[in-house]
């Protein structure tokens, strides 16, 4: 008989990826949602919309600012900001354990790509939430998903997060989950 650990997402970092600049409300509206759901069975949210502060953000005032260096061509003075951006955001996924990726395809995304290809690089896993499900999962981020893990709503994918942690799915074999932060 195999004794499957319970609780055992509490203290767990997840990294919220998704597309912000062409996002009718900068991705804001399904992080606030997912980081409402997942809270209650302890799993802290790194949300790229919602930084800690002295980070350099792209919402609200930030993205503003981001629109008026375009407009006034300011190339060098964007770059620079957006670096600080492309930092973070690559250093949070670094300290995530696992990834959860919204994906609307009918919205273009740059970073997100990118991101996720950093969280696979790290083997680490990555849950994606795909507006219209499965079947509306672009063809190339097939590579990139496990179909098991890909799911229609952010409801259906932090019922995966409540079945693993409530042991009734069985991650202890999948080499991709590792929670160090329940041993330090």
């Amino acid at each position: 008989m195999v004794l499957i650990k319970m609780n055992i997402l509490n203290k767990s970092v997840t990294y919220l990826i998704g597309s912000i600049q062409n996002d009718p409300n900068l991705g804001c509206s399904w992080r606030q949602r997912f980081v409402e759901l997942v809270s209650p069975i302890g799993i802290k949210c790194l949300d790229p919309t919602n930084k800690p502060a002295g980070l350099v953000s792209e919402v609200k005032e930030e993205q503003e600012f981001i629109n008026s260096l375009k407009k006034e061509q300011r190339w060098h003075d964007l770059r620079d900001y957006m670096k600080k951006i492309w930092r973070a955001d690559l250093r949070f996924c670094d300290l995530c354990d696992f990834a959860v990726w919204y994906v609307d395809p009918k919205i273009p995304t740059w970073g997100s790509t990118h991101e996720a290809t950093v969280i696979l690089n790290s083997s680490k896993p990555l849950l994606i939430i795909c507006k219209g499900g499965l079947g509306e999962l672009p063809q190339w981020l097939f590579a990139m998903a496990r179909p098991e893990e890909v799911f229609p709503t952010i409801e259906d994918c932090v019922q995966y997060l409540k079945d693993i942690n409530g042991g009734k799915i069985d991650i202890s074999n999948d080499k991709r989950w590792i929670l160090i932060r329940n041993y330090i």
